[in-house]
């Protein structure tokens, strides 16, 4: 993930010029860049005790120490100091990294390694990662070598005083799919500190939202087509409050020899998932948890995704484009009766 600040701040008094901030349904709109992504953050009524400028740079300032946290962009990151070092012993970290990693434990132990963020060496080795250089095919041998750094299980956690253990030296942590997720809850619960009540946290697709809109209305949240080139939406999804991810390989790939790559690796076999401009959306309390599920049941195929899903009742929605159009199946937690479209 890397960062870029260019926050803008967009705010639009619902068309009527000279709307008091503090009149009903006062839309005020932030945008940037921020961990690789854009991010878009709505709020309702802001309250009038808080000035927008201000609370943009709260914002740009949480985002700034989100990446510094989680980055592996950034050298300097306290996720890149633990990649780098090759101790096998405890390696004390902040408790706000211990968090993300326990989150993402727990989801690896349901999805039964499905989402492992010890892939990092695997995701590197593929192309995907930090590291600019143009995706190739490595060979068996080199993909059989990194697979014995990926298990989840050779990580530790220990809570107090918080730190890490690997059992491998040279094993690289990637936390590309929970990151952003993590940042949609901390942006939203900041907002929430503040008594913002309506408000929609959006960064890179994965997002929170909470109220309603400046129609006064449930949000509206779009899942998009699982196909590359402009965002389209296939089905519109009415919330007011929870999380909402989704996972697929449509828009972060590499052709080779007539065969399409994903991003996404499987942590078993080594190679990316099998491409098949499919996508999944799942719904949650918390985007941490949306954004590492959605990962995790995409890599376990839509046969054995829905069946975790009923059994650990998850809220799963699975697109997938074809050339009859889009057919959807979802588990039976995902609301239908709540899609518009």
């Amino acid at each position: 993930m890397n960062f870029i600040s260019t926050l803008a701040i967009l705010v639009l008094l619902n068309g009527l010029i000279g709307c008091t901030q503090d009149s009903k349904n006062h839309l005020i709109q932030f945008n940037g860049s921020t961990m690789g992504t854009r991010y878009t953050i709505k709020i309702i009524d802001l309250p009038s005790n808080l000035n927008p400028d201000t609370l943009a740079k709260e914002i740009t300032q949480q985002l700034k120490s989100i990446n510094h946290l989680l980055s592996t962009y950034q050298a300097d990151s306290e996720l890149s100091q633990f990649n780098q070092n090759p101790s096998t012993d405890w390696i004390s970290v902040s408790s706000p990294l211990v968090t993300v990693i326990q989150k993402a434990q727990e989801i690896s132990a349901l999805t039964q390694g499905a989402f492992d963020i010890t892939v990092g060496v695997l995701v590197n080795l593929w192309g995907f990662g930090p590291h600019l250089y143009q995706p190739s095919i490595p060979t068996p041998a080199q993909i059989q070598a990194a697979k014995q750094k990926v298990n989840f299980e050779l990580l530790d956690i220990r809570d107090s005083p918080p730190a890490l253990k690997k059992e491998q030296g040279d094993m690289y942590l990637d936390l590309s799919g929970i990151g952003k997720g993590y940042g949609v809850d901390q942006i939203a619960e900041l907002l929430a500190s503040k008594n913002i009540h309506n408000y929609l946290v959006d960064i890179g697709g994965e997002e929170r939202i909470k109220g309603h809109n400046s129609k006064d209305q449930p949000w509206k949240i779009a899942i998009q087509q699982p196909r590359a080139g402009i965002p389209k939406a296939a089905y519109t999804l009415e919330r007011t409050s929870g999380a909402i991810a989704t996972s697929g390989d449509y828009q972060n790939y590499f052709d080779y020899k007539d065969n399409r790559y994903g991003h996404i690796i499987n942590p078993k076999t080594g190679w990316p998932t099998p491409y098949q401009s499919a996508s999944v959306t799942v719904l949650s309390t918390t985007a941490m948890e949306a954004d590492a599920l959605a990962t995790g049941l995409y890599v376990l195929g839509i046969d054995k995704a829905i069946a975790l899903a009923e059994q650990s009742q998850i809220p799963a929605l699975f697109i997938i484009q074809s050339e009859q159009g889009i057919q959807k199946q979802a588990s039976s937690y995902f609301p239908y009766n709540k899609i518009l479209k």
